[in-house]
């Protein structure tokens, strides 16, 4: 049961570091195009544009994180034994 509950919550822990590193590096290297910002501005208050952020699926964020946590309880599992 011990190994389950640290395998949960090293899960968890990885896998929003990886989430938090990942929406850091995405906002650091956002760079918004500024010759066609003030080109129409008649546009903007009728114009809602929703767009995707591209980025690392969540699903390979989470398998990530999956193997980093397995790598963990086995890590820990042999700190354990000794």
């Amino acid at each position: 049961m011990k190994k389950k509950i640290f395998f949960v919550c090293s899960f968890i822990v990885l896998y929003l570091g990886i989430e938090l590193i990942s929406g850091f590096a995405l906002t650091l290297l956002y760079a918004p195009d500024l010759s066609g910002a003030f080109g129409n501005v008649a546009h903007l208050q009728s114009e809602v544009v929703i767009t995707s952020t591209p980025g690392l699926s969540p699903l390979i964020l989470a398998l990530l994180a999956l193997g980093l946590a397995y790598g963990a309880t086995k890590l820990f599992r042999l700190k354990e034994s000794y």
